[in-house]
């Protein structure tokens, strides 16, 4: 049942179909017969440039990519060498190519408790990108999956037991205003990613301009985005805990800590005061949908009203 086609580079992994997400099984097929799969170990490797320059060129001017020094630190972290605050990543660029030409990319960062065994290991998606002639090809089902093990390889090189792992999406709030953004949300649900109710948690992402140009400005103004995750074999559990949700957020800052100025992160971090307790339930929604507006009507009421964008969307074309 595990097996899959010829050639496939990920079977020495242990990456196998029963990794793919549920509404994957489409991938389970895909022909690996002349690609190469490469994971990037150092700066000075050439499939680094290669996939930071297609990264960049999809997400830099968005201001959604990381300088290339944050990266150059990020593939020297090691499991074996937890942070001082006890946490334990591995950061990987994993490059897909055939004859020389990129078919994919895509960054992730996995990290583990090493304090707390009862905390989940969060793998915080960065980027994926699929060259445009190998969309919908089934590859993109199999990059989603790779994350799993970076995360099981951040496990051992730690010496930690088996966990459940979390992957972890920082994505723009939805807007059926801004085109795409429904489409990519959508493309996140249908594979088994849920978004943690916007109206009882606020999540920022750190600011990722230069220090300088903080400074100048003042201060860090954390980019407010919505949390969007995939439990992995829990995809259709309807609520998460405060605790656990804390445990998610908390590895993410922790990730960023190793990276970003103690200051530029403060606002992130107080944050965490506001989220509900641990003993709180709070739904999981779908990533797509757009949270109908909240009034008062003058006696003390909050009453929603109906919003026309929650109908139901379809992907830009």
């Amino acid at each position: 049942m595990n097996q899959m086609t010829r050639d496939d580079p990920l079977e020495p992994l242990g990456i196998t179909r029963s990794d793919l997400a549920p509404a994957d099984f489409r991938s389970a097929d895909f022909d690996w017969t002349g690609l190469g799969v490469h994971f990037v170990q150092t700066p000075c490797d050439r499939h680094f440039e290669i996939g930071y320059s297609a990264l960049w060129d999809e997400f830099g001017s968005k201001n959604e990519m990381e300088t290339r020094g944050v990266l150059d630190r990020r593939l020297g972290w090691r499991p074996e060498k937890p942070t001082p605050a006890g946490y334990a990543l591995r950061y990987e660029m994993i490059v897909v190519h055939r004859d020389g030409e990129l078919a994919a990319v895509r960054d992730h960062t996995a990290i583990v408790d090493v304090r707390r065994p009862e905390r989940p290991c969060v793998v915080h998606l960065s980027h994926l990108l699929i060259a445009p002639p190998w969309r919908g090809s089934g590859l993109a089902g199999w990059m989603r999956a790779l994350p799993l093990y970076t995360a099981r390889e951040c496990l051992r090189r730690s010496a930690q037991g088996p966990r459940p792992i979390t992957l972890a999406a920082e994505m723009e709030p939805a807007n059926p205003a801004e085109a795409g953004n429904i489409g990519r949300l959508i493309a996140y649900e249908k594979v088994g990613f849920c978004k943690v109710d916007p109206t009882r948690v606020h999540y920022l992402q750190p600011d990722f301009r230069n220090p300088k140009d903080i400074d100048a400005s003042g201060g860090p103004s954390p980019v407010p985005l919505s949390l969007v995750l995939r439990r992995v074999g829990r995809e259709d559990d309807p609520t998460i805990g405060g605790g656990e949700l804390r445990a998610i957020v908390e590895s993410l800052y922790a990730m960023y800590a190793e990276s970003f100025r103690p200051q530029d992160l403060r606002p992130n971090f107080e944050s965490l005061h506001h989220y509900p307790a641990d003993g709180d339930a709070i739904d999981m929604v779908r990533p797509s949908l757009v949270p109908s507006p909240v009034v008062s009507n003058g006696r003390g009421d909050r009453i929603t009203l109906a919003d026309p964008t929650t109908s139901p969307a379809r992907p830009s074309t």
